[in-house]
C-alpha cells in the first residue's frame, strides 16, 4: 500500500471514525476554527513558501493539508485547499484526488461534506454533475451555495440570477464572511443592499475580534464602505478609517511585514498627510527591510524621481532608463531578499537595455533559467522568453531551439489541461488570449528551427500548425499566416512562403510599434530577408508589402473590438461628487478609460489619457472619462492627487464586473453620440500619438 494510500485511509477514518451514523456528524460552520486558522497561517505562510522551491513547496503544502484533513475531519478547508492545490499546481494529482473523493461519496451518500467534497473536485471537469450534487446538499451548510456562486459567476454556466441568489443564501448563513473568495463574489455579484448589510455585519464583527488574523479583514471593510458611499461621503468614511487605526497600531503584539503594510494602506485612506504616510513608510522600511512592502516603497519612490521617456522611439532615453533601472534591480535584489521575483525583472529588464554585452546577457539568462527551474511551475512561457532573446539577439541558434522544443512540450500540456476544464467559455478572453500565445509560442518555434537550420523537427507539429484558427479570435490569423510562410521558407518552398507572408502582413490588425525604445517585428524582418534572398529590390518590396487600400477599412479596427454587450443606463457619481448619467452624454461621443492603481500598463497610459482630457475639456461634441475599478477605493483619491490627474473618475467596480467576464485592463470603450457602446480595446501598446489614434478612432463612431 503506497504512502498517499495510507494517508487517505487515514484521513477517510478521521473524517468518520470509521463508524457512527452521519447524522450525528457535524458539519462545518461558517468559519475556521481558531486552532486550524492557526495553523493554516503559520504553515502555509506564503512569504515562506516562496523561498522554497517549486517542487518542494507542493509537496510540502500537500503534506501540510494531509495531516491538517487528518486532524480537523469536519473542516472543509483543508480538503478543499488541498483539491485547489491539485487543481493549480499538480494537475496530475487530481483524478487520484477526485476518485478518493468520489469513495468517500458513495460510502456516504447521507453526509453533504462529503457530497460538497467530491462536487467541488468536480468542477472544471464535471461541472454538471458537480452542481447536480450542490443542488441536493445546498440546504445543509453554507458551503454549498457558495461553490454554485462560483460555478454560476462565469465560464459556460454563467447565469447571474443563480449566481446572486446562491451569494445570498450563503450570506444568509454567514452574514460577516471573512474570506477572500466571498469578498469578490459580493463585490461582483452583490446588490447594495447586500453589501450594505455584509458591510455591517462585518464592522460588528471586526468590532468584537482582537485575533490579528482577522483584524485584516479591515481592509476588506474598508474597501466595502467606500464602494457604497457616494464619494461626497468618503470624508466620512476616511474618519471611520483613522478610528480603526488608533484600535489596530496597538492591537497585535507580534506585527510582520504585511501587518506594517495594512497600517501603511489604512493611512494613505484616512486621508493621513502626505508627511505622516512618508514617516510610516519610512518606519517600515527599517523594520523590515527585506520585505516585499518595503522593495514596493523603494520602487514607486524611485519610480517617481525617474521618469520615463514619453517619446517609445526615444532610444537614447529608454536606454539611460533601463540602465538606470537595472542598476536598481542589481541593488534591491541584495536588499529585499523576501522578494523572489526580482532575479526574474533583472532577466526581463535586460531585454530593453541594447547597450548590454553578449556574455552580460548570456549570463542573466543562465542566472534565469536556474531561478525559473527551481522556484517557478514548469511553464512554457519560461523557456519563450530566454529563447525569444537568442532569437533576437541572433546568438546560440541551437540552444535557442533546445529551449523551444522544452517550450513546445509544456504548451502540449497545458493545452491539454485547458482542453479538460469543461466550464470555460470558448469566447472568454481567457480562451483566445491562449491561442494567440500558443500561436506566437509555435512562431518561435518555427524561427528557432530556421536559425538552426533543422526543418525535420516541425514535423510532430505539422497538424497544429496547419489547423486554421477561428476567424472570430482578434490576432490569430495573421499568426497562423505567418507560421504558414516560416515552414515553406524552412522546407525551401520560398514562393508560398512570400505568399503566407504577404497575407500575415495584410491580415495583422495594426503594424508593429516602438516600445521602450525597440521596434520588435520579426514578421516584418523575415519577410524582407527572403524578399532579398529571392533578389527582390527595396522598391518592389515597399509595393509588395503595402496593404492595398480597398482592404485597408477591415484592418481599421486594429486591436479594437466589438464590445460584449450593450452597456446600461449608468447613473455614476465621480470622485469630486459630480454625477455622471448616460442619457446626458447624448450628443457627444466618448471615451471611457477602465483602470485600477495596481495596473502597472495603466499607469503608462493614464498620463496620455490626462492630457487627451486637457486638449479636449472644452468641446463641447467630445468627453473623456474613467471606470475605476479598485476594490480598495479609498486608495484612489490618494492616488489621483499624487499623479496629478484631473480628468473625471467614476467608482465602476460593480458596474464594470457585470459587462465584463474576464476583467483585463486597461480597457478603452467608445460609445458613440447616442450613447451606444461601439468599440472596447484592451491593452496600451504604448503608440507614438496616442490621444491622436483615439481622437480619430472616436471620430470613426460618429454620426453611427
Amino acid at each position: 500500500m503506497t504512502t498517499l494510500a495510507v494517508r487517505s485511509t487515514l484521513v477517510l477514518c478521521a473524517l468518520y471514525s470509521c463508524a457512527h451514523a452521519e447524522s450525528k456528524l457535524p458539519l462545518p460552520g461558517c468559519d475556521v476554527p481558531p486552532a486550524l486558522r492557526t495553523e493554516l497561517t503559520q504553515k502555509l505562510d506564503s512569504r515562506k513558501l516562496e523561498q522554497m522551491p517549486y517542487a518542494d513547496r507542493v509537496s510540502y503544502r500537500k503534506a501540510v493539508l494531509e495531516d491538517l484533513a487528518q486532524r480537523y475531519p469536519r473542516e472543509i478547508v483543508p480538503l478543499q485547499r488541498l483539491v485547489h492545490e491539485a487543481r493549480n499546481d499538480a494537475p496530475e494529482q487530481l483524478p487520484e484526488l477526485q476518485q478518493r473523493l468520489r469513495t468517500l461519496a458513495l460510502q456516504h451518500p447521507d453526509d453533504p461534506l462529503a457530497q460538497t467534497l467530491l462536487a467541488e473536485a468536480l468542477v472544471s471537469r464535471d461541472t454538471p454533475a458537480s452542481i447536480a450534487i450542490l443542488d441536493k446538499v445546498r440546504d445543509t451548510f453554507a458551503s454549498p451555495s457558495l461553490l454554485l456562486a462560483r460555478i454560476y459567476s462565469d465560464g459556460k454556466r454563467l447565469d447571474k440570477a443563480k449566481a446572486i441568489e446562491n451569494l445570498s443564501a450563503y450570506l444568509q448563513q454567514c452574514p460577516a464572511p471573512l474570506d477572500r473568495e466571498t469578498q469578490w463574489l459580493l463585490g461582483k455579484l452583490g446588490t447594495p443592499e447586500m453589501q450594505a448589510k455584509a458591510a455591517v455585519a462585518l464592522r460588528q464583527r471586526l468590532t468584537r475580534e482582537t485575533d490579528p488574523e482577522i483584524l485584516r479583514s479591515y481592509e476588506t471593510l474598508w474597501g466595502l464602505e467606500f464602494r457604497l458611499r457616494p464619494p461626497q461621503e468618503h470624508d466620512a468614511v476616511r474618519k471611520q478609517v483613522s478610528k480603526d487605526l488608533e484600535r489596530l497600531t496597538s492591537a497585535n503584539p507580534k506585527p510582520d511585514a504585511a501587518w506594517a503594510g495594512l497600517i501603511l494602506h489604512g493611512l494613505k485612506q484616512s486621508g493621513a498627510s502626505p508627511s505622516a504616510v512618508t514617516a510610516a513608510e519610512d518606519q517600515l522600511s527599517r523594520d523590515f527591510p527585506a520585505s516585499s512592502e518595503a522593495y514596493q516603497i523603494a520602487y514607486d519612490r524611485w519610480h517617481k524621481q525617474v521618469k520615463e521617456p514619453e517619446d517609445q522611439k526615444d532610444v537614447l532615453g529608454w536606454t539611460a532608463f533601463s540602465a538606470d533601472y537595472r542598476r536598481h534591480l542589481e541593488s534591491w535584489s541584495k536588499t529585499f531578499t523576501e522578494v523572489s521575483y526580482l532575479e526574474a525583472s533583472k532577466f526581463y529588464a535586460a531585454g530593453n537595455d541594447p547597450a548590454l554585452t553578449e556574455s552580460g546577457e548570456l549570463k542573466l539568462i543562465d542566472e534565469y533559467l536556474h531561478w525559473a527551474g527551481i522556484y517557478e511551475q514548469p511553464s512554457s512561457g519560461n523557456y519563450d522568453t530566454a529563447a525569444w532573446v537568442l532569437l533576437d539577439r541572433r546568438w546560440q541558434a541551437a540552444r535557442a531551439l533546445e529551449l523551444m522544443q522544452k517550450a513546445m512540450e509544456l504548451d502540449r500540456r497545458e493545452q491539454a489541461l485547458e482542453a479538460l476544464d469543461d466550464n470555460l467559455d470558448a469566447s472568454s478572453l481567457r480562451v483566445q488570449s491562449n491561442l494567440r500565445e500558443h500561436l506566437s509560442l509555435m512562431g518561435d518555434f518555427l524561427r528557432a528551427a530556421q536559425a538552426a537550420h533543422r526543418p525535420e523537427v516541425i514535423a510532430a507539429y505539422r497538424a497544429e500548425i496547419e489547423a486554421k484558427p477561428p476567424a472570430d479570435v482578434r490576432g490569430a490569423e495573421y499568426r497562423w499566416y505567418a507560421n504558414r510562410a516560416r515552414v515553406a521558407a524552412l522546407e525551401d518552398h520560398r514562393p508560398d512562403a512570400l505568399a503566407y507572408y504577404q497575407q500575415a502582413l495584410r491580415t495583422r490588425p495594426s503594424p508593429a510599434e516602438y516600445w521602450h525604445g525597440r521596434l520588435d517585428d520579426p514578421l516584418t524582418e523575415d519577410a524582407q530577408a527572403l524578399w532579398k534572398e529571392m533578389g527582390g529590390s527595396e522598391t518592389a518590396w515597399t509595393v509588395w508589402s503595402t496593404v492595398p487600400q480597398a482592404e485597408t477599412p477591415q484592418l481599421a479596427q486594429g486591436s479594437w473590438a466589438k464590445p460584449p454587450k450593450t452597456l446600461p443606463a449608468f447613473e455614476l457619481a465621480d470622485l469630486a461628487g459630480k454625477t455622471w448619467r448616460l442619457k446626458n452624454l447624448e450628443g457627444k461621443v466618448v471615451l471611457v478609460n477602465v483602470w485600477a492603481t495596481w495596473c502597472g500598463p495603466c499607469q503608462a497610459e493614464l498620463p496620455k489619457l490626462e492630457q487627451l482630457y486637457k486638449d479636449t475639456r472644452d468641446r463641447a461634441d467630445v468627453q473623456i472619462l474613467t471606470f475605476n475599478i479598485d476594490e480598495n477605493l479609498g486608495l484612489v483619491a490618494p492616488f489621483v492627487r499624487d499623479k496629478g490627474f484631473t480628468f473625471p473618475v467614476l467608482p465602476a467596480f460593480a458596474l464594470v464586473n457585470s459587462l465584463v467576464q474576464d476583467i483585463a485592463i486597461p480597457q478603452n470603450w467608445i460609445l458613440d453620440s447616442k450613447g451606444a457602446w461601439r468599440l472596447t480595446q484592451l491593452g496600451f501598446g504604448g503608440e507614438e500619438d496616442w490621444g491622436g489614434v483615439m481622437l480619430k478612432k472616436m471620430e470613426s463612431v460618429r454620426g453611427q
